[in-house]
């Protein structure tokens, strides 16, 4: 029998109280008219359904800093195309879907997406979710300190460079 959304919702709730982790629900803050419900679990990380009810979306965001953006506006376009082609092997290769925001060469932010569909859902399949995509949030940053010789300085202004998956 398939779960209504908030039936779903309910579950999501449950594993994240399971963690500890504080969370605030925020459905009425975003797209009502494209989200069932979206929860704020930590500084980078949204949980949400969509309309379509078919996934559980776990989506964090890096939001680059001025100085940042200009970095990678600064690029040769061979560089430029290295760099993200270099992020986006290691997502894609994973089941992480990679959505820049960007005018040009100028990198505003990053969105590291990944989902469960709602047969597979389970509490493992949504904690493994939940893993990667916070490790690859993290492999990301380290990628573009080392891009960019940042010495631990990088800090995406929604969130700790050292955060783990869980806060």
């Amino acid at each position: 029998m398939m779960k209504t959304p908030d039936q779903i919702k309910n579950i999501v709730e449950d594993w994240i109280k399971i963690t500890g982790i504080k969370y605030q629900e925020i459905t009425h803050q975003e797209n009502q008219d494209k989200l069932e419900w979206a929860l704020h679990v930590k500084p980078t990380l949204i949980i949400y359904m969509t309309k379509r009810k078919d996934r559980v979306i776990l989506e964090s965001q890096l939001n680059f800093a001025s100085e940042h953006q200009e970095s990678t506006e600064n690029m040769s376009d061979k560089d430029f195309l290295e760099f993200t082609n270099n992020i986006n092997e290691y997502l894609v290769i994973a089941g992480i879907q990679p959505v820049y925001k960007q005018k040009q060469k100028r990198i505003e932010a990053m969105k590291i997406t990944g989902y469960v569909d709602i047969e597979s859902l389970t509490r493992d399949s949504f904690y493994k979710t939940w893993d990667k995509v916070s490790a690859f949030h993290q492999i990301v940053i380290n990628k573009i300190q080392i891009k960019f010789g940042i010495k631990g300085t990088f800090n995406p202004s929604s969130g700790s460079v050292n955060a783990g998956p869980y806060g």
